[in-house]
């Protein structure tokens, strides 16, 4: 795997990239990380994003931010590498409740929801997920074959 490029994927942020590529993100909470993978092209993706709708914050511009606005953007940007729509599989991973005591309806579960939502609209299917609980993860997600390693302080490394 030397020749492969790992990419950091940041808070609010997309990136795509083919095999043997790997994307890797550190510090999903609340926020969910959505990994998009064309099993034929070994193409994907990933949206590190904070806020299930581009509605709840108008101001902001940058619409990687958002699960509704940056999935959209993640599908078109791995399409325009070559990856088909209909072969999309997608896995989740984050949507954590860091604050259980204050809401019970918490804005991870907000985020896993819509994104969840915004993928059926789209036909893809959800093969995979790590999602709530309260405790934060990191990710790389392994573009030769669609594999995610999901470690976390609490539970410890396991694969998606």
């Amino acid at each position: 795997m030397s020749d492969s490029q790992k990419i950091k994927v940041r808070i609010a942020d997309i990136a795509t990239g083919s095999s043997p590529d790997i994307l890797t993100t550190y510090g999903l909470g609340s926020c969910v990380a959505v990994m998009l993978y064309d099993p034929i092209a070994k193409i994907g993706g990933m949206n590190h994003f904070l806020l299930p709708s581009k509605l709840t914050d108008r101001r902001n511009e940058n619409l990687a931010k958002f699960s509704d606005t940056g999935i959209e953007i993640l599908i078109r940007r791995i399409e325009d590498l070559g990856a088909k729509k209909e072969r999309l599989i997608a896995k989740l991973v984050g949507g954590a409740n860091m604050f259980p005591t204050l809401a019970k309806n918490s804005i991870g579960q907000k985020n896993i929801d819509a994104a969840i939502e915004v993928l059926e609209g789209y036909s893809i299917n959800v093969a995979a997920r790590d999602t709530g609980g309260n405790w934060g993860r990191s990710v790389d997600f392994y573009l030769s074959n669609g594999k995610v390693v999901v470690r976390s302080f609490k539970i410890g490394v396991k694969e998606i």
